[in-house]
């Protein structure tokens, strides 16, 4: 199991389908029904990191009766998930938006007016902390 931010988003996806499979209405529900934080289940919910081991054969066992796999929670492999509920998590799984991806931060350009010279140009492009190309310190606008 891989931990990047996609897996952790899928998972969480997952544990929505099981929350709603199982009849947990809210976060508080499902964290008693696990025996868990409500923190730490929420931030499984969020896609912010994985929940541990011991709580999902919890889920698998007792609340899932059996009917659920450890494979499923962390790589969604339907393997050994009996059909019928696979069909009614897929279900509910239509219902859950896929999360928005988040973009990584674009550098900030800003353009500083400089006086032309032969050597440089009237504009110069200027990177988000004032350095240009290079890496060194933009002259200050006359």
């Amino acid at each position: 199991m891989t931990n990047t931010e996609a897996d952790r988003l899928a998972t969480a996806r997952r544990l929505k389908a099981i929350m709603g499979f199982i009849g947990a209405e809210t976060v508080e529900q499902f964290a008693d029904m696990l025996e868990a934080s409500r923190s730490q289940v929420s931030n499984w919910l969020q896609g912010y990191n994985f929940p541990k081991v011991v709580e999902m054969s919890k889920l698998c066992k007792d609340l899932m009766k059996g009917d659920m796999t450890l494979d499923y929670i962390y790589r969604g492999e339907q393997r050994g998930v009996p059909y019928g509920v696979v069909v009614h998590l897929n279900a509910i799984l239509e219902t859950i938006p896929l999360p928005a991806t988040v973009p990584e931060p674009a550098e900030t350009v800003a353009v500083a007016n400089v006086a032309p010279t032969k050597r440089s140009p009237a504009l110069r492009v200027v990177g988000s902390e004032g350095r240009r190309a290079g890496g060194r310190p933009a002259k200050a606008a006359r």
